[in-house]
């Protein structure tokens, strides 16, 4: 999808994110055993990701993957053009289950490329919701065009051997 659309998916998933605190504190308090307040905290962080990675500003997070032009003489000019890397796998940890995976795969999806997410085998359930999410907000945000989208964000379930295979 063009940069533009991503975002706005991006966008939907925090709103939905910023919704379900509550839903996703309990998944991760009875996946994980925080104590509650720790997993709302968590939970609060999912949605900000998202502002923190579209942030425009000068020190913001899309500075870091946004085109640029430098004069190099009069004559010629430099370049710097972002291109997606392509598959990104992202192995999520047990202490914060939700938030430190959400804080790979939002940038991976607003740069472009597709994720296979594989969530601590701890907390199966709290990546499973999470993808749900980004699911629940392509189908939002793109309606019909969400078939364009297909493959931009897959669970895989398993333990060391799975997270072992993907990123070897």
């Amino acid at each position: 999808l063009p940069r533009e659309r991503r975002f706005s998916v991006l966008r939907r998933f925090a709103l939905i994110s910023k919704e379900g605190i509550a839903e996703m504190a309990s998944r991760i308090c009875d996946e994980v055993g925080k104590a509650l307040w720790e997993c709302k905290a968590e939970a609060s962080l999912l949605g900000g990701k998202v502002d923190i990675t579209l942030d425009t500003a000068a020190e913001g997070g899309l500075q870091r993957v946004t085109d640029f032009e430098l004069a190099l003489s009069a004559t010629r000019t430099g370049r710097c053009i972002f291109k997606p890397h392509g598959v990104m796998a992202v192995v999520g940890p047990f202490n914060f289950p939700a938030h430190l995976a959400n804080g790979h795969i939002v940038p991976a999806l607003a740069a472009g490329n597709t994720v296979v997410f594989k969530p601590s085998d701890k907390a199966p359930g709290t990546g499973q919701l999470l993808v749900e999410w980004f699911l629940r907000a392509i189908n939002e945000e793109l309606g019909p065009d969400a078939k364009a989208c297909a493959g931009a964000i897959n669970l895989v379930q398993g333990g060391a051997d799975v997270s072992a295979a993907l990123t070897s």
